[in-house]
């Protein structure tokens, strides 16, 4: 029979440790709880937004592609109570992070508690409870403290199901251990606790009570990389560059990186030294059991279990936590994405463990080394009183967690929740090493939804968190190309997103053609710190849009988010090429009045035409091309077909062959290919009329590479050059 309540309270020692961890809870509680509500939604917490709306709707995560989103959820099933009852805020989905993070906090106890002792499992829990870390991410919206609860959780119940052989908990780690799947595809590490579990037990790990549960979830979990690998259009944890086979691996695996191993370090660099010195803590313990056959676990107040190799007794517990944190951390070093610290936020309660053990057992060594002294000094005594021995190992865990722990401050923990979007963020606790403030999507999605009209166009640089205030999206303004991040696909000339089917805006060409396409719309663009990395969107944009003072309504609460609103008109043209490249002359290359038009790339007199893309002019030489494309602005008549001819060369690169594509006014004329390396070549173009336009239209060079001087050991140059450009004519037919 299970113990009664009542029962448990019956005893002393359980209503301290009972007031002890509700005393832990709730100042972690108070130190999560304070305005919870302000900050805006950021990074991909529009994932949990769109994830739970869609389950109220649909039942299930029916996003409004049409693509299921599997990643993170359960998580947003879990949050449905919150949003039901406070609304799709803020609040609402932070508060199920809170929840999540105080039982995180009850599960480590236990952990540590099982694993060793109560000793250990008050100091887990005080350092989750206070850390300033572990009260961040319990702040966020997303799925990283439900990770980490059920982590912990699942690790406890394996313990307790396989290893303490309590068939209940071997059925409740299998069901979590599928379960935890379905909060974040890293669940599949809980896998690696069967490594440990076949070293102890040996051949007896191929009974049926172990084997059915692990073929179990061996089996989910080899579904479920299938499904994500090959099926899943939404949330990928890695995008290969390609569908092929070696692509697709690339994607999952590295050599490891060092990366979470030095952040780690930094944030907790006391708690870190001593966790390595836990491990040789480790072959002490265990070279000193097996030298004194006598000693038994109970003399250092432990929990644990022994595994014993020939005359190895080898201390398990300790084994246990120790291999499964080191390796989990190898292995999630291997992914593409290995540079992000939040995915070893679910790891750390393992490491905070190891700590706390450590601590612990450097206590005992202490006072069993003070006891040893004592009764050395004197043959009459046999050793320190048991009460005084108790008191010093009481003194010895105070005072070497109080020097060693790190990470807690308590100053910077209470002034958490008063954080704002102003306010630089260390980025050690940011949920993105590059992320050093709170950006804010609130305030400009909040004034669309105020003030938009039935037929208006959004278009956003931050697809995922401009939807929840915004109410509706149109176009997505991204550039970039990430290796390891492309959550959009190509279908017919566009791009489209895969979380809400709208179209990508992917070059300064689409945007100019989008503004006015929709120029009897009003469109209102809203922008976040996307606009001002080039990995994310492209500088001609960021140039175009800080131009653009009178459109310009809004900035947001961290003074870099920011709305732009364009009305609709009845000009022939909202916006022209001359004014996204901010060049007002365009005579030199002026087709209106004369039939011909020659532009000399060795005359610096020539630059002006030179709207972006190239390098200063090289007296008599040329003008080189930069990075992967170049603009040139011209004026010319509309409804006349035109001639282009040009002298250039390209930037020799051993085993690579140059190819020029040649675009005007964003319709594809043609392609050429330089296969004489170090010649100039005279190439010519047709231009039909339909591709000319009555305002200022451009001519785009494309360029299938770039290379710079130094890298190939030529010189100090380290300007990406492509071609080499002598002269440009275009001419009437």
């Amino acid at each position: 029979m299970g113990i009664k309540i009542k029962d448990y309270f019956v005893q002393r020692d359980n209503i301290l440790t009972f007031l002890g961890l509700l005393a832990i809870c709730a100042i972690g509680f108070a130190l999560r709880i304070g305005n919870l509500g302000y900050l805006s939604f950021w990074g991909d917490d529009g994932h949990a937004v769109i994830g739970t709306l869609s389950i109220l709707e649909h039942g299930y995560p029916l996003l409004p592609s049409g693509n299921f989103l599997y990643h993170g959820m359960l998580s947003y099933y879990f949050n449905i109570i919150a949003v039901l009852i406070f609304g799709a805020e803020e609040f609402a989905f932070r508060i199920t992070s809170v929840v999540f993070s105080i039982m995180s906090i009850i599960a480590i106890y236990f952990l540590g508690k099982t694993i060793a002792n109560k000793f250990v499992g008050f100091l887990a829990a005080a350092v989750l409870s206070f850390s300033t870390w572990y009260i961040i991410f319990a702040r966020e919206a997303r799925y990283y403290q439900a990770l980490q609860f059920f982590y912990v959780l699942t690790f406890l119940f394996f313990y307790l199901g396989f290893f303490k052989k309590r068939r209940p908990f071997r059925i409740l780690a299998a069901i979590f251990m599928v379960l935890t799947l379905f909060i974040h595809g890293i669940g599949i590490m809980l896998l690696v606790l069967f490594i440990p579990l076949f070293i102890y037990l040996g051949r007896k790990f191929f009974k049926k009570e172990v084997l059915i549960p692990f073929a179990a979830v061996i089996v989910f979990n080899a579904l479920w990389v299938i499904n994500q690998v090959f099926f899943w259009q939404v949330g990928r944890s890695f995008y290969a560059e390609d569908t092929s086979f070696m692509s697709m691996i690339a994607a999952y695996f590295k050599l490891p990186d060092p990366f979470y191993i030095k952040r780690i370090s930094e944030m907790f660099p006391e708690m870190f030294a001593l966790t390595i010195a836990g491990a040789l803590l480790f072959v002490i313990f265990t070279a000193g059991l097996s030298i004194r056959k006598n000693i038994s676990f109970d003399t250092f107040y432990l929990n644990e279990l022994e595994l014993k190799i020939k005359r190895l007794r080898i201390p398990f517990n300790f084994f246990l936590i120790l291999f499964v944190f080191w390796i989990v951390m190898v292995l999630v070093s291997l992914g593409r994405m290995y540079n992000q610290q939040r995915y070893v936020y679910f790891i750390m309660p393992l490491f905070i463990i190891i700590f706390a053990y450590s601590v612990f057992l450097f206590s005992v060594f202490l006072a069993r080394a003070i006891d040893l002294l004592y009764a050395s000094s004197s043959k009459e005594r046999p050793g320190i009183p048991k009460r005084t021995f108790h008191a010093l190992l009481v003194l010895f865990f105070a005072l070497i967690s109080i020097f060693t722990v790190s990470g807690i401050d308590p100053v910077e923990a209470i002034e958490v929740a008063d954080i704002n979007h102003r306010d630089p963020i260390d980025v050690r606790y940011s949920i993105s090493n590059i992320w050093d403030r709170h950006w804010d999507a609130a305030t400009v999605g909040e004034h669309i939804a105020q003030n938009k009209q039935e037929a208006d166009i959004v278009i956003t640089t931050d697809i995922y968190n401009t939807p929840p205030y915004s109410g509706f999206l149109d176009y997505w303004l991204w550039t970039g190309d990430l290796a390891s991040w492309a959550p959009y696909r190509k279908i017919g000339d566009y791009y489209f997103d895969d979380t809400y089917g709208v179209r990508v805006i992917r070059s300064i060409t689409e945007l100019y053609e989008v503004l006015n396409s929709h120029k009897d719309s009003n469109v209102w663009v809203a922008t976040s710190y996307s606009l001002y990395k080039k990995e994310h969107v492209d500088p001609l944009i960021a140039a175009f849009l800080d131009s653009r003072k009178h459109e310009l309504i809004l900035t947001g609460r961290d003074d870099v988010s920011k709305l732009y609103y364009f009305p609709k008109t009845d000009e022939a043209f909202r916006v022209t090429m001359d004014e996204f490249f901010a060049k007002k002359e365009v005579a030199d290359i002026d087709l209106e009045t004369s039939d011909l038009a020659l532009i000399d790339f060795t005359d610096a007199q020539s630059a002006q035409s030179h709207a972006f893309g190239f390098s200063s002019v090289e007296p008599g030489i040329g003008t080189w091309s930069l990075d992967d494309r170049s603009f040139v602005l011209f004026r010319a008549k509309a409804g006349s077909d035109y001639i282009l001819k040009m002298a250039a060369r390209p930037f020799s690169v051993p085993g690579k062959i140059q190819e020029l594509t040649l675009i005007v006014n964003g319709n594809i004329v043609g392609s050429y290919s330089f296969y004489e390396e170090n010649d100039f070549s005279t190439i010519v173009f047709d231009i039909p009329s339909e591709y000319i336009i009555e305002t200022t239209g451009y001519i785009e060079f494309g360029y299938s590479y770039t290379a710079s001087p130094k890298d190939l050991g030529q010189s100090a140059d380290i300007r990406q050059l492509a071609v080499l450009f002598k002269e440009i004519s275009i001419e009437k037919k």
